[in-house]
């Protein structure tokens, strides 16, 4: 069984960083390179979002070998805003409405037909689609797991913990059991 956590304060330099270590781990322990890197890839554009859209503080991600031990399930959370969720709401029912072809399309529509290109929100769809993702999410009101490190809170607009999750299917090296490094 595999089970990666890590905190992080969300930094722009640290997403290769991440993107190598989980790269690394897994091509050590469970997988091939490819199926590793397409891993690490889901990790680091979620990551993208947390450096773009938190409010700071502390962001985590986990990444553990599923029930079934091919399946590889990706959680990261981080502090943001309401107006943030409800943004990433409307952009999550497109990513996951249709194939995730025809919602990578429909996303680069979007952004070529945007007056506004400033944040183009393909990410998700690349996940989804070159990621071979299943996506999901869910909205925490306890930000204490994540309240290390310097934050300052407004009590009128408390941040909320947004979680997105990420299953996919690896190609498993041996057996499937990880190996130690």
């Amino acid at each position: 069984m595999f089970y990666l956590k890590l905190q992080f304060n969300p930094k722009w330099d640290d997403i290769v960083v991440i993107r190598k270590f989980i790269t690394s781990m897994l091509t050590q322990q469970i997988t091939n390179y490819e199926e590793a890197y397409r891993v690490a890839l889901v990790a680091s554009e979620l990551i993208e979002n947390v450096c773009r859209y938190s409010t700071g503080g502390m962001a985590s991600i986990d990444l553990e070998q599923g029930k079934n031990k091919s399946d590889i399930e990706l959680r990261i959370r981080n502090l943001t805003k309401k107006e943030n969720i409800e943004e990433f709401k409307k952009v999550f029912s497109i990513i996951n409405s249709g194939s995730a072809l025809d919602a990578y399309k429909a996303m680069m529509l979007r952004v070529v037909n945007s007056d506004d290109n400033s944040l183009s929100q393909l990410g998700l769809a690349r996940i989804r689609y070159e990621g071979r993702s299943e996506l999901d999410y869910e909205v925490e009101s306890d930000i204490k797991p994540l309240m290390k490190g310097n934050i300052s809170i407004d009590r009128n607009n408390k941040p909320l913990v947004l979680c997105i999750k990420s299953k996919m299917s690896i190609e498993l090296k041996d057996n499937g059991e990880a190996h130690g490094v």
